[in-house]
């Protein structure tokens, strides 16, 4: 717009001559650079006026996301890691089993492990009579985000306001900018005035250059849609690439474990079957001993590695193998044993050490303990002076578990000291009854014996529900007491008493926890507030896909429902459709469709509902979606229609993102531009005909109307040249340049009729992934009643006579 002004600034008051000549050729050079600048902006700003969805190129819609667990060892060769990851999965499978076996055991991880998993499977059941709300569906899409800052301080009462424009108002504003750039394009770019220029002898070859460079940069290719690979395709790699071998969770076997203890050595001798190259956990307990020396088959060359800093690995190749460990034990007293992957047959060879946890029966083994024998003499000789057992001091631990059931978990575990064996008299809780077998209970109290150090005994009771929990710390001062919290949504806690100690302990779950001193109390006051009624069902997404064909439509609608409830779920399909099949969580449901609709089976949780039908009618001209009632309000409602490559899509309708017809769009401007190039004098079309070619080749091959249209005005600028004053060189330069162009419009011309008697028009259909064989609409939030949406087509070969016809 500057180089403009100045140059008609500079006209005004220039004489006739050279150098008015050279500033009008200056002038038109910028207008037409200003005219290939301004038309973009033009075409943009109406698309975004008639299309409010082109905006939202950066909108994400997603209603599924996928979850990659990675799983992966630490190994000193790479290419190894697909095996360590099956071995990870080998060895995680058989300690699953075994933690489920250590919480008949004494050992106390195992059952505080056990405790953990079964307090959160209890805690999430739900009153069966309780009305739960499922709460509203939230829509998934994402779209522009903006940050606000300040500098400076700022008060805690002081409110922001932000001014919003609506839709209509951006539509508007985008007119506004085209009104305004036509009127500014008006008053200077003087179109009527416009001629073609004699051009100068010596800027004949760069004229004609820029004609021709300009017209081969102007050949710009249409955006393509890379809708390949596609998500299901990508996902199916996936699955395929990260699936779980077939010979899980027996890709490896301990046939046989030989443990040899003496009071110095400690040596295993494991015979390992492997049906692929895995890595092997192995009976180390690796907090307590480390082995010296390994081997595998006779050879040391054996590739190591760890899990949870807890089991060791050793890395096999498929196949069967003998792998034996050896090392000092000399200054232990004691060893426990674990198994992550069971032997099918353990035998000892002990010497100086006593055993517990061996079983004639393998099976029944889930650990073994070692603790070594005292050699009197040595003792005698070495402990002159007389020692006394310390007392032992042990841990009770409550766990309060309010669900619809009240239960008390108690823990015993003993901290310090060396009297064992011990007995303990733990009170009971009011109202509270032990339902553990082989725990004693007299006058209000549990009797717990310790034999060992470091064991822990632990039972279940039931509590009676009442309004107030007293607890009161024992002032027997053998032991210190821990009380946790773990009270279920249905109860409303408040307690009086001694400040708790955490509030969070386990996954971010409030349950309060206390460490009294010896007779400190807590008074914890309990209520059930009533429940307000509200939706139990929400339809978080819905997918609808048709399929027109000939003579019906396939129909598939996919949505997924939560529920708090068990019952029926009622929807309704067209009246004329023919059901096909229901299938609820991948399994198919023998379901029939009704006058009322089809009532779906709902069990309390999530649920993927897929149903298929057929609809008696095919595609047509005005083609309008089918009518849904899903039975409840949802979110994230998408439609997807599919006219086939045999339609000539013309013009669509429905929800804000949806699909946009650009070619209208463009058809517009295409009229503006060519009553500018017919108002241009000494051209050879008029507006009428620049309007025929233009729209003749913009549904076939929108960027051929921009060659052919400077190869007409190269050729009408080529005979006002007086070729008599050209050198040869020049002259053959401009001849083979103007030869160039013509081959290329000739070419583009010759493509362009064969695209559109033998191809698809291109309609420029984009907006929400669409493209003109696919129609796609999304919506944020919609009633029971899914929203309609209209397409107007045409078979194809009605453009292909239309084409014949140009």
């Amino acid at each position: 717009w500057i180089n403009l002004i100045i140059a008609i600034a500079i006209l005004r008051s220039l004489p006739a001559g050279r150098f008015h000549k050279l500033v009008t050729s200056y002038r038109l050079l910028t207008s037409l650079v200003l005219l290939l600048i301004t038309l973009p902006f033009i075409v943009n700003q109406a698309r975004t006026a008639l299309y409010p969805q082109l905006e939202f190129n950066n909108m994400s819609a997603s209603k599924t996301s996928y979850r990659q667990d990675s799983l992966q060892l630490p190994s000193t060769v790479s290419s190894m890691q697909p095996v360590k990851k099956m071995a990870r999965q080998v060895a995680e499978s058989a300690m699953m089993f075994e933690d489920d076996a250590a919480f008949s055991s004494a050992s106390g991880k195992g059952r505080s492990s056990y405790l953990q998993k079964s307090k959160l499977k209890q805690m999430v059941s739900i009153d069966p009579d309780a009305m739960i709300q499922t709460g509203p569906g939230l829509p998934s899409w994402t779209l522009h985000q903006v940050q606000l800052h300040w500098d400076g301080p700022v008060h805690h009462d002081q409110k922001i306001s932000m001014t919003l424009l609506s839709p209509v108002m951006n539509s508007l504003l985008n007119i506004l900018r085209i009104v305004l750039v036509l009127f500014l394009a008006w008053r200077l770019l003087d179109v009527a005035s416009l001629k073609m220029p004699k051009i100068p002898t010596a800027a004949a070859k760069s004229i004609f250059s820029f004609f021709i460079i300009g017209a081969l940069f102007s050949i710009t290719p249409t955006p393509a849609n890379a809708d390949y690979p596609s998500k299901d395709l990508l996902k199916q790699l996936h699955d395929e690439l990260t699936k779980a071998p077939e010979c899980l969770p027996q890709c490896a076997s301990i046939e046989t474990m030989l443990i040899d203890i003496s009071a110095k050595q400690l040596s295993f001798k494991l015979r390992i079957h492997t049906n692929k190259d895995v890595s092997v956990p192995l009976p180390v307990p690796l907090k307590q001993w480390s082995p010296s020396k390994i081997t595998v088959d006779g050879k040391s060359s054996a590739i190591l590695s760890r899990m949870n800093d807890a089991t060791l690995l050793i890395y096999l190749k498929a196949g069967t193998h003998t792998v034996k460990l050896s090392g000092q034990v000399d200054a232990l007293d004691q060893l426990q044993l674990g198994f992550p992957l069971k032997p099918h047959h353990i035998s000892l060879k002990i010497k100086g050490w006593t055993v517990e946890g061996m079983d004639a029966e393998t099976h029944n083994i889930t650990a073994l303990s070692f603790h070594r024998i005292a050699d009197k003499n040595t003792d005698a000789a070495i402990n002159k002076i007389e020692q006394k057992e310390i007392p032992v001091y042990a841990e009770v631990s409550r766990t309060l578990q309010l669900g619809l059931d009240w239960q008390v978990i108690t823990r015993v575990h003993g901290l310090s000291g060396t009297a064992y064996p011990v007995i303990l008299e733990i009170p009971l809780l009011a109202g509270e009854s032990v339902i553990t077998d082989n725990i004693k209970v007299v006058q209000g109290h549990t009797v717990v014996a310790l034999s060992r150090p470091g064991q822990a005994v632990q039972w279940l009771s039931k509590l009676k529900i009442s309004d107030q929990i007293k607890l009161q710390a024992s002032e027997q001062g053998r032991f210190i007491e821990k009380w946790t919290l773990n009270a279920s949504a249905i109860w409303h806690i408040n307690y009086e008493g001694i400040p708790v100690i955490y509030h969070q302990r386990f996954d971010n779950q409030w349950q309060p926890e206390w460490q009294p001193w010896p007779g400190e109390k807590v008074a914890i006051n309990i209520s059930r507030p009533k429940g307000f009624n509200g939706k139990t069902i929400t339809i978080d997404s819905s997918t609808l896909t048709l399929t027109p064909g000939e003579q019906i439509t396939a129909s598939t609608l996919v949505f997924n429902l939560r529920s708090s409830l068990g019952g029926q779920h009622t929807i309704q399909i067209p009246e004329d459709a023919n059901l096909q099949t229901v299938v609820i969580n991948g399994q198919s449901m023998p379901v029939r469709q009704t006058t009322e609709g089809i009532a779906l089976p709902v069990s309390p949780g999530n649920q993927k509902v897929e149903i298929k039908w057929h609809e008696p009618r095919g595609i047509s001209t005005f083609y309008k979606s089918s009518k849904l009632n899903l039975g409840a309000d949802s979110v994230n409602h998408a439609l997807q229609i599919k006219p086939g490559y045999k339609r000539w899509v013309l013009f669509t309708s429905g929800p804000t993102m949806g699909p946009a017809v650009l070619f209208w769009g463009m058809f517009g401007i295409i009229m503006l531009i060519a009553y500018g190039l017919g108002r241009i004098k000494e051209t050879p079309l008029s507006s009428l005909q620049w309007l025929l070619l233009a729209v003749g080749l913009s549904a076939s091959e929108p960027w051929a109307v921009v060659i052919i249209a400077a190869c007409i005005l190269a050729l009408k600028a080529r005979g006002t040249i007086n070729t008599k004053t050209l050198s040869k060189t020049k002259f053959n330069f401009m001849q083979i340049g103007l030869v160039g162009l013509i081959f290329i419009s000739v070419s583009t011309l010759v493509a362009a009729i064969q695209q559109g008697l033998l191809g698809s028009p291109d309609m420029q259909i984009i907006g929400n992934g669409s493209s003109s064989y696919q129609l796609n609409w999304f919506s944020d939030r919609i009633t029971a009643v899914v929203p309609d949406s209209i397409i107007i087509s045409v078979p194809v070969f009605v453009y292909r006579l239309m084409m014949l016809a140009w």
